[in-house]
């Protein structure tokens, strides 16, 4: 990954309700949800941050990248993702979409993925 380009986490919970013979419902509960991550990153052909030390474009770099997200999807197996803020262990690929697009300053193909997870624990 090059960038993380943006996330955005969705911590949610579940109040359980039972009505009493008053018509109130009682809340005597409370479950956590599976944590979900959604990630957008950027991936180019050559690294971002090592620019001076890798001057020439490699479209493997892309490829390889959206192969792994690909066995990543198809595995269906449990992945560590380790952003700046946090580590997340033990997250499922849900969904995956990858946008190639070509970047005219250096005319290389770039991609943008996003990429949904969902916390197995």
């Amino acid at each position: 990954m090059d960038v993380l380009v943006e996330s955005e986490i969705n911590l949610n919970s579940e109040v359980s309700e039972f009505p009493v013979e008053d018509g109130f419902p009682i809340s005597d509960n409370v479950t956590a949800k599976p944590i979900k991550l959604s990630l957008v990153i950027m991936i180019s052909p050559m690294p971002v941050t090592w620019y001076e030390n890798f001057k020439e474009i490699s479209q493997d770099r892309v490829i390889n990248a959206i192969d792994e997200f690909y066995n990543i999807w198809q595995n269906r197996e449990p992945v560590t993702i380790v952003t700046h803020q946090k580590v997340w262990e033990d997250m499922v690929m849900t969904s995956c979409s990858i946008r190639r697009f070509k970047d005219l300053l250096v005319m290389a193909s770039m991609a943008v993925i996003g990429i949904y997870l969902y916390s197995c624990r």
